[in-house]
């Protein structure tokens, strides 16, 4: 898999958000995108997402060395971003397994094990905003970083994680790291970015 940019800009109204970006990006790369807030990182990763346009310039993405069409790219990107919610009136493995009647997940993982990888039984009938961000978070990092895809977005993926949380999430996603592309917006926490090489 390859993501290459050229030439992409946002602008909203008069004001660029950023632009004359050209980059590559290959398998087995894990890449930091840092900034403060406001600076840009999650207009980016949903350009690279497929989920908003660029205002100029043209992202191709390259699969064996042939375009994926822009229809299909989203078969191909797993994302956690706090713009994508779970449903609040599902229960957990009721989200778990509408996700997977989307997506498929690395070693055909099952609802169950899902649950038991979050420590969740697997009769808790709770419905979701019965419980805290924290628990959201690892749900919403959990299916992105298990999801069988050859790219992985994630936009501040330990916001609302306490210290536990944010062990759990660097274990995770160094066992499921190899043979993708990563793309982890930051505010430069560390801990975010612990797993990329490129900063």
């Amino acid at each position: 898999m390859k993501i290459i940019l050229e030439n992409i800009g946002k602008q909203y109204k008069s004001d660029w958000i950023f632009h004359h970006i050209h980059n590559e990006f290959n398998i087995n790369q894990s890449i930091a995108i840092v900034g403060p807030n406001g600076s840009g990182k999650s207009t980016f990763i949903n350009i690279i997402s497929g989920h908003t346009a660029p205002t100029v310039g043209n992202i191709s993405y390259l699969l064996n060395s042939k375009q994926i069409k822009q229809e299909e790219v989203y078969q191909y990107i797993a994302v956690c971003s706090p713009y994508i919610e779970l449903i609040e009136e599902f229960t957990i493995k009721e989200n778990i397994s509408w996700y997977v009647s989307l997506k498929k997940l690395k070693d055909n993982l099952s609802v169950d094990e899902i649950l038991n990888l979050l420590s969740i039984p697997k009769n808790d009938l709770k419905k979701l905003h019965n419980y805290s961000s924290g628990i959201k978070q690892r749900v919403k990092l959990a299916l992105s970083i298990l999801t069988d895809s050859p790219v992985l977005l994630l936009d501040e993926p330990c916001t609302n994680l306490d210290a536990t949380g944010i062990k759990w999430y660097n274990d995770l996603i160094s066992m499921h790291s190899l043979n993708r592309i990563i793309i982890i917006s930051s505010n430069n926490n560390p801990s975010e970015i612990a797993c990329c090489s490129i900063k």
